[in-house]
């Protein structure tokens, strides 16, 4: 029997025991890159293929933890759960085993082979939340660059927080230094911004050992911008842990968690009072 009829086969037979579509993604790479006679092993497959998401969660931690050159490529599976949680906690698992994923901002535009495959142009698609003031860019610039479109008192708000050097998302510039910005004819700015690769501390802190070593660091880092954000007279007006980025760099040869502000478009600059 060739591998293509085998895997149509086993996904037939895992279909007849009610797994969902996601617990068969889970099965099928675990049939090939897991080893059988390893009773941990086989406690961890039974929480990843829980209907309990509580229980997903749990074994993808175990599974990182205990198994790390296990967990890749189930973990990517994961991320096409139908829980958020369980997403977001594979999302945190991949970045902790220091695994070059892209950002939760692209969601289903990933499922799309033209948009993820780079030897293409430029793809546009915009991004799948209500307020649809995100262009996703695939193709080329895939994990690179974004457009968002907001008011010009938002860019306005944007700008002073970049210039006053406290971590944002940044906006690109063009080869003369200026801001890559275009004005519509509604009079909204679309502007272009580099995107960041971390993810939020909302699932940063989902893990335990993040959580343990890192949250004094990260509550540092948020002070700071916000009392950066008041001493320049700009309202951010959503200052929630999803709007903070945690992105990896390097600080005396080891891996530090530094803070990024995100997401500008209720931002506004304060008013003086008279």
């Amino acid at each position: 029997m060739g591998s293509m009829k085998r895997l149509r086969s086993r996904v037939r037979e895992l279909r007849k025991l009610g797994l969902s579509s996601a617990q068969r993604r889970v099965q099928i790479i675990a049939d090939k890159a897991m080893p059988k006679a390893d009773p941990g092993i086989e406690d961890i497959l039974s929480r990843l293929k829980s209907i309990n998401p509580t229980a997903r969660a749990s074994g993808i931690r175990r599974l990182s933890r205990g198994y790390p050159h296990l967990a890749v490529r189930v973990l990517d599976a994961l991320l096409r759960d139908p829980d958020v949680l369980v997403r977001t906690q594979a999302k945190v698992m991949l970045a902790h085993l220091g695994v070059g994923k892209l950002p939760e901002l692209y969601g289903r535009a990933l499922h799309r082979n033209d948009f993820t495959n780079a030897s293409r142009g430029i793809v546009r698609i915009p991004q799948d939340k209500p307020e649809a003031n995100t262009t996703l860019l695939g193709g080329k610039l895939l994990g690179k660059a974004v457009i968002k479109v907001m008011h010009p008192s938002n860019v306005e708000a944007w700008k002073r927080v970049l210039e006053a050097g406290i971590p944002a998302e940044p906006i690109l510039k063009n080869r003369q230094g200026n801001y890559r910005e275009f004005t519509r004819k509604n009079g909204r700015i679309a502007v272009s911004v580099k995107v960041l690769n971390g993810p939020t501390i909302e699932a940063f802190l989902q893990d335990n050992v993040n959580k343990r070593r890192y949250t004094g660091v990260i509550d540092e880092q948020i002070d700071q911008i916000k009392n950066g954000l008041e001493k320049i007279g700009v309202r951010h007006n959503h200052l929630t842990l999803r709007n903070f980025l945690v992105v990896w760099v390097m600080k005396k040869k080891k891996r530090y968690p530094k803070v990024f502000l995100i997401d500008f478009d209720k931002a506004e600059v304060a008013q003086r009072k008279p």
